[in-house]
């Protein structure tokens, strides 16, 4: 049977209404389909890419197209003609961009046609990918360093806020992205800072030099370019979804609009399972549309932004993540304005089961003009900036259920926020505070997108409920604002069941005019708070001893005390993915001067270090931890290496280092240039248990550095960020 075209001729009369024509096409489609297309009757077109097709088929199954423009030209050619097409896209990898700015909706072409296009890989996990990068083949090794010719000449970009809101450096600038078996190499702007796992790009010769890690062979190895700015564009597309598919590496510059991914004025728009990755600047930019459903998507490691919004009215972006962006930015000591994942002129947003973690940069941003806005159930983690950060928003903006933990400066930064509730949120650990009130005295001008009002927004109207802030930086709430603004902010809160805590000192809220006050000074000053806590600061129980011991596959903890006062007992907690967990309870003796011994058994413990501490609590609910103490469960390997922590650091971090035997060692630190730093440790360790070492970031200037440790029978590497 002869195969159906994929294209249908538009009529010169629009047959909108012809259903007798339209159910004729799909008949004649169907007929020669195959059977996963025949099962998707809501689409009067299916077309199949593969990367062994060829753009001269018609698109079938048997006869699939090589390209996803080829495809998506024929759906644009088919939406003209009244029909909605789906797109399958077989495994594999497209090297090209995909232009969809076609403007079908246009408000002066065709602005009713709901007409869909669906773009979908076939298989969820073997995902295809559209790439912005080509394999480079033929390389020229010399010693260490493999060159190849270089045809490009980008030079160092101008970004248009470059000079006059920030300064950036020319590494943030520059758009060379090599990929060495998937994994980014660092650039360098010379020849001589070439060291292994970096490239540098010389245009005066023409030549690209690569320096490999040592565990590479670069005679196999797989070498991607990024040569493309864009993998996707689409602009008055109405109806697109995307389903199944990654996105990746891609020279797109630092320049606002710009993106791996880009989509302007398309209305209800779908995407599905797709990864915006390893994009230069911004990983997914969607601007200036209604009704975009986001969900599981993956937004990370991108150079400056993971994802970023403008003017939208009407997102939803659930079950996704966005983690480890601004790497560029990072490498030029650039984490603060508009980087990492940024909402901005958007309106009825919500933002459910998001993960906004381990960017260089601030987690999430909430830009200007941004109205009723819902964060339920996010992690905003280990930023190397704030954690959420409000630059001037109307609101209503709400962070409910979610977790603000370990960011680098503020968990909560707001320049100028109205109408903000915070309820049932746990802030713990962030480096400054768990909220800072900032922003310009005088408040600050708003235009609404969608009404042209304008409005000055100050920080004001907040609620504040239910919520965890706990941590041992300067303070836990504090302001930078006058007298005038910070009367405002407080004669408009409603706050209340609230738990603060900070176990080292207890004058933790800061007032205007930087006075410290206590949570008895805070409750009067504020009027609020009559029903929130704050923990006690003095351990009402006299702990003199904590020990754990190895038994087996357990763990013995014991602990004596010499006194207790309303000791209702004591919770037992083990650190489990860096968060503390219960894993049983002692019951205390109430109030007593004389000494009490506890024990507490851990079984079916794998080998490995752990860590536990004691969550002491009173009669009437206050609590208090002890000192945390460590063992080491049946190490059987020849050493036993941490992570550094935290990383970034800015004072001092930390490395942990188990040793079965007892033998000489050395832990040193290292610049990217191989330069030796500092001499952490050069000694004997002995066995039997963890050891921290300190590493000491005061004196060394923020950036990237290696940590090596090397024994007799083992060598290994950890990158830490220093950061000031």
């Amino acid at each position: 049977m002869p195969q159906a075209t994929m294209i249908v001729t538009k009529p010169s009369v629009r047959l909108r209404a012809s259903l007798a024509a339209k159910a004729f096409i799909c008949a004649l489609l169907l007929l020669s389909a195959s059977p996963e297309a025949a099962t998707a009757q809501t689409y009067d077109v299916t077309l199949y890419v593969d990367t062994s097709g060829s753009d001269l088929n018609p698109g079938t199954s048997s006869s699939p197209l090589r390209t996803v423009q080829k495809a998506a030209d024929k759906a644009v050619q088919n939406k003209n003609n009244d029909l909605s097409t789906r797109v399958l896209i077989r495994p594999g990898t497209y090297r090209e961009f995909v232009d969809v700015t076609t403007w079908t909706n246009w408000p002066t072409n065709d602005p009713n046609n709901a007409e869909r296009m669906a773009f979908e890989g076939t298989d969820p996990n073997n995902v295809p990918v559209i790439s912005g990068a080509d394999v480079f083949t033929n390389w020229t090794q010399q010693g260490n360093l493999f060159t190849h010719n270089w045809p490009y000449n980008w030079g160092v970009y101008t970004a248009p806020w470059q000079d006059t809101i920030v300064d950036l450096e020319d590494v943030v600038l520059r758009r060379e992205m090599v990929y060495l078996n998937d994994s980014r190499l660092d650039p360098v702007l010379a020849q001589n800072q070439l060291i292994p796992g970096t490239f540098f790009v010389n245009e005066a010769t023409n030549l690209l030099y690569v320096y490999p890690p040592s565990n590479v062979n670069f005679s196999n190895a797989n070498v991607e370019v990024a040569i493309r700015e864009g993998a996707w564009d689409s602009q008055y597309e109405f109806n697109i979804q995307l389903k199944n598919i990654r996105f990746e590496k891609t020279t797109d510059a630092w320049d606002n609009a710009r993106g791996l991914f880009r989509s302007v004025n398309c209305d209800d728009m779908t995407i599905d399972n797709v990864e915006f990755r390893d994009a230069n600047w911004t990983g997914a930019y969607i601007g200036e549309a209604e009704n975009v459903t986001i969900t599981n998507i993956k937004a990370n490691d991108n150079g400056g932004r993971g994802f970023a919004t403008w003017r939208l009215k009407g997102l939803l972006m659930q079950d996704s993540e966005s983690l480890r962006n601004n790497w560029r930015g990072y490498l030029g000591n650039f984490t603060g304005w508009t980087v990492g994942n940024n909402v901005e002129s958007s309106h009825d947003v919500q933002l459910v089961n998001h993960n906004a973690s381990d960017n260089f940069s601030r987690g999430l941003w909430f830009d200007t003009d941004v109205i009723d806005a819902v964060i339920d159930n996010a992690t905003i983690n280990n930023n190397l900036n704030d954690g959420f950060f409000l630059e001037a928003v109307q609101g209503p903006i709400t962070l409910k259920n979610s977790d603000v933990k370990n960011n680098l400066r503020n968990g909560m930064f707001s320049g100028m926020a109205e109408n903000v509730t915070l309820q049932n949120n746990v802030f713990e650990n962030n480096g400054q505070a768990a909220i800072v009130i900032s922003g310009n005295n005088n408040g600050r001008g708003i235009n609404n997108f969608e009404t042209g009002a304008y409005q000055t927004v100050l920080t004001r109207y907040w609620t504040v409920n239910s919520n965890e802030f706990i941590g041992s930086g300067p303070y836990l709430i504090g302001t930078t604002v006058n007298s005038t603004r910070w009367a405002e902010f407080i004669g408009n809160l409603t706050a209340d069941f609230n738990y603060w805590c900070d176990n080292d000192k207890s004058n933790v809220f800061r007032r205007d005019g930087g006075v410290l006050l206590s949570f008895a000074g805070w409750k009067n000053h504020t009027g609020q708070e009559l029903g929130s806590q704050f923990c006690n600061p003095v351990l009402p129980v006299e702990l003199t001893t904590f020990a754990a011991t190895v038994d087996g596959d357990g763990v013995v903890l014991s602990w004596q005390t010499l006194s207790e006062i309303n000791n209702a007992g004591f919770d037992i907690e083990q650190e489990v993915d860096n968060s503390f967990q219960r894993v049983g309870f002692a019951i205390g003796n109430g109030t007593t001067a004389t000494a009490n011994n506890y024990t507490f058994r851990v079984d079916g413990l794998d080998p490995g270090a752990y860590r536990f501490r004691l969550k002491q609590i009173d009669l009437d609910g206050s609590f208090t931890y002890s000192a945390i103490v460590e063992s080491v469960v049946g190490l059987q390997q020849v050493f036993l290496l941490s992570e550094i922590y935290p990383n970034p650091f800015s004072a001092s971090g930390t490395v942990r280092l188990a040793v079965r035997d007892e033998l000489p060692v050395s832990i040193e630190l290292y610049d990217l240039l191989g330069k030796r730093i500092q001499t952490i440790f050069d000694g004997t360790a002995v066995p039997g248990g963890v050891t921290d070492y300190s590493i000491d970031g005061a004196d060394i200037p923020s950036g990237i550095y290696l940590v090596r440790i090397k024994g007799a029978q083992f060598q290994q590497t950890r990158k830490v960020i220093v950061a000031h």
